[in-house]
């Protein structure tokens, strides 16, 4: 007899406000970004003491709180109401010292906001057969409540929860997804779910079901169900209270499979905020994160410091190549220390870039032992090397008296590493043979150190007034470049493309010799101010510098946007500039739309391609033929972009990335092609960002960090003849496109540009595809694997 296996499956999209302790249950030791089902062994407890019995699973998603019960899931959602004044604060001078004591009297008046909300399988069997799939390596010990060896699972399936009909709940990108599995002779109309404690639930026009309550609002995709590769249509049926599905016309002698849409990435924080700020990869293909954290817990696992120092750490992660994480340290001592660079030389040292107040745990072996700034409110820059494992190989400090931070390490192909920053101190910065004084009221710096931490020179960059430094990069002759903004009108430029100042503020970019001798140096910018935020240098060593621009003139010329759309806010639009070796202007461009939009980062990839990634408000000019063609957040909320470009500045693909609120503020190219962000986001959304990563779902804090992975080859593609590392478009005859799936054999779906799936493909033993899209209209469509590791996509063009 023919086995049929229908799957109804649903996607619940939960809200991530702040983790707080709740009335209903007892937290002690709850996850707080859990990849996984917590099995009950006895540490779940009611608010009276008494075993939770009816409780077989929890894990925490965010803000939110999941128990999977007997027959069916309660949520436990916790809102944080911050006072007046607190999210500014953070939003704006989270990076500021001066702050530090405003935002600690202010969270005295933090008010808590607790609500639940259950849904219940209707005539489901409550003694359904349990049964779980691979348990995590790791385990849990609750002594206390004598539940020992603890596990977490990623499915858990209850068996003929309904005569003939599985329930099987997963972890994924958005949290948690839930199929019903139909086997033969099994009638999936018996299948109702039951909301109660809900304020508002309803099917919108597009077929989406809305939950909302106090908390907020959080809604599952419409269904969309196929056959044979074929769309059958399926909708969300609401009676009052009690959800069902409705299928239309399908063989029930046939499979069927109902899923939504997913994306790849994945949060990094805890219950505080937490801020990302760099990504690098080493020479094994494993990833780093660097930022800042708040968070006393869950930041830390098997690096160099397992707790927090202080009100505020610097962070460094280290990942697998598909998102796993081996290792993750703090940094810093007793007051606050901040994250913001890192990078990696060839033996897999990792370095991290920073700037700290705290006189203690940060200096060890190193150029400078002890803070310069000791017992005042200013900071020193810090740089410290660690080996592969994790293990600290030495730490120095680097400023003198005054306010002194490190935005950015780079490391050249000896294993020598470069700093970059801004300083206000008038001594210890500079070595003989530089710029040996301290020009004006700040100037920009940078400092080479040896392999053991030695400094073999150091020089400022600047004039008379205010300057500063914000990064560097090394060419393949080990010469360096500084990248930065500048006030003066003296000192900064010579031999370049821009030997004057342009207007109040422009960028610079200046490049030195391997001995820390002056080549050259460029003002870039118009009337208005202009900066440069990063510097990067390709093959051939010619070298970018990105940033943002309110000048509508001396800015493009030869790239792909020349002319100024900026909006009327903090940033105008961002900019990218390619210079030759010697300082000639190649070409420039504008990116931007109708609204602010600034460049943080730029990289470049072996086949001498540009990336830029930063913050955009901008309703239209920033994506093209990317993952994610609209912005994720409303009209005031920012979103994180990503974009490519050739070597003669014709942009590729563009991209948003997130939901509201997101900043993507670094990028770098793995050595596959694959590109990777990082920065910070406060979207309560998890869809919006994670996926098949290390953590799906915020942590809890007002933001947290993001680490990004996108098929670099693939992210984008207008030219279908492109491939990627699972597939590859091997051409097409007629309507029908031909993929080639080398090693890989999962399913498969097609979307559309709106990035709706309009067709499924089941998996399949054969190494290739044929997608027949001779019933679809034209356009640019994708082919997107359902792989264990994280969707790979393909662009196809139909026409």
């Amino acid at each position: 007899m023919k086995q049929l296996y229908a799957f109804l499956t649903a996607l619940i999209s939960l809200p991530t406000l702040a983790i707080v302790p709740n009335s209903a249950w007892n937290p002690e030791n709850a996850p707080t970004a859990t990849t996984g089902f917590e099995e009950n062994k006895g540490q779940v407890i009611h608010s009276d003491g008494t075993p939770a019995t009816d409780v077989r699973f929890r894990m925490s998603q965010g803000n939110t709180r999941i128990f999977l019960l007997n027959d069916g899931i309660a949520f436990q959602f916790q809102r944080m109401h911050l006072p007046d004044g607190y999210a500014e604060l953070l939003a704006h001078e989270a990076d500021e010292l001066e702050a530090d004591a405003r935002i600690e009297a202010l969270s005295k008046d933090i008010r808590i906001e607790t609500f639940r909300m259950d849904m219940h399988l209707e005539g489901a069997d409550p003694a359904a057969r349990i049964s779980m799939g691979e348990p995590s390596t790791d385990i849990i010990h609750y002594y206390t409540h004598n539940a020992l060896n603890v596990h977490r699972y990623s499915e858990v399936t209850y068996h003929d929860v309904y005569p003939g009909i599985d329930w099987v709940l997963r972890t994924t990108a958005q949290g948690m997804k839930y199929d019903f599995v139909i086997h033969p002779g099994a009638d999936p109309d018996v299948i109702r779910l039951v909301f109660t404690d809900q304020e508002e639930l309803y099917v919108d026009d597009q077929g989406r079901l809305v939950h909302a309550n106090r908390m907020g609002r959080f809604l599952e995709e419409a269904p969309v169900s196929f056959q044979d590769g074929r769309t059958v249509d399926t909708r969300f049926i609401l009676d009052g209270s009690t959800l069902r599905f409705e299928l239309d016309g399908y063989d029930k002698t046939r499979p069927l499979t109902i899923d939504p849409d997913r994306i790849w990435g994945t949060y990094y924080g805890g219950d505080s905020n937490d801020y990302g700020r760099a990504t690098v990869e080493d020479p094994d293909g494993n990833l780093y994160l660097a930022g800042t954290s708040w968070s006393a817990e869950v930041i830390a696992s098997g690096g160099h410091q397992m707790t927090s120092g202080g009100n505020m750490d610097a962070m460094l992660v280290k990942f697998t190549a598909d998102g796993t994480r081996l290792w993750a340290t703090y940094y810093g001592g007793g007051l606050v220390d901040y994250g913001y660079g890192c990078d990696v030389d060839a033996d897999g040292n990792v370095f991290l870039a920073g700037f700290t107040r705290s006189p203690d745990n940060i200096g060890m072996d190193g150029h400078q032992n002890s803070i310069g700034g000791a017992g005042t409110s200013n900071t020193d820059g810090f740089l410290v090397k660690f080996n592969a494992a994790g293990e600290r190989l030495w730490g120095t400090y680097y400023g003198g008296t005054e306010y002194d931070n490190l935005f950015v390490c780079k490391v050249d192909a000896d294993g020598n590493v470069f700093g970059a920053g801004t300083t206000a101190s008038s001594f210890v910065i500079a070595t003989e043979g530089g710029q040996q004084f301290l020009g004006g009221e700040r100037d920009g710096y940078i400092v080479k150190f040896g392999p053991d931490g030695t400094r073999l020179w150091g020089t400022y960059v600047g004039g008379t007034l205010d300057d500063g430094g914000y990064d560097c990069a090394v060419d393949a002759m080990g010469s360096v470049y500084l990248a930065g903004m500048a006030t003066s009108d003296n000192l900064i430029a010579s031999n370049g493309h821009q030997n004057v100042i342009g207007g109040g503020k422009d960028g610079f970019l200046v490049k030195f010799a391997a001995d820390g001798t002056r080549l050259w140096g460029t003002y870039y910018g118009g009337t208005e101010d202009d900066l440069a935020f990063s510097c990067a240098v390709d093959g051939n060593d010619d070298v970018y510098i990105a940033g943002s621009t309110w000048s509508d003139a001396g800015i493009a010329d030869g790239g792909h946007q020349n002319t100024y759309m900026g909006g009327s806010g903090y940033y105008g639009d961002a900019l990218l500039v390619k210079f030759s070796p010697d300082g000639t202007r190649l070409w420039g461009t504008y990116y931007g739309g109708d609204d602010d939009d600034v460049a943080f980062s730029c990289t470049t990839d072996a086949s001498d391609h540009v990336y830029i990634a930063g913050v955009t408000l901008s309703s239209m000019g920033i994506a093209v033929n990317g993952f994610q063609n609209e912005p994720g957040g409303g009209p005031s909320d920012q979103d994180g972009f990503l974009a490519m470009l050739d070597g003669s500045g014709t942009r590729i693909w563009g991209t948003y990335y997130g939901g509201s609120d997101y900043s993507g503020l670094g990028c770098a190219v793995a050595g596959n092609g694959d590109v990777l962000l990082a920065g910070t986001t406060r979207s309560n959304n998890a869809s919006s960002i994670a996926e098949n990563g290390f953590q799906n779902a915020n942590g809890g804090g007002w933001c947290d960090a993001f680490l990004v992975r996108f098929d670099g080859v693939n992210t984008g593609i207008a030219d279908p003849a492109a491939s990627g590392p699972c597939l590859r478009w091997l051409g097409q005859q007629g309507s029908i496109h031909t993929v080639s799936l080398g090693t890989h054999r999962s399913s498969f779906d097609l979307l559309d540009g709106a990035g709706r799936v309009v067709r499924f493909f089941p998996a399949s033993a054969q190494e290739s595809l044929e997608l027949d899209l001779g019933d679809l209209a034209p356009g640019t469509y994708t082919l997107r694997s359902r792989t264990d590791v994280g969707p790979k996509v393909l662009r196809l063009v139909h026409q």
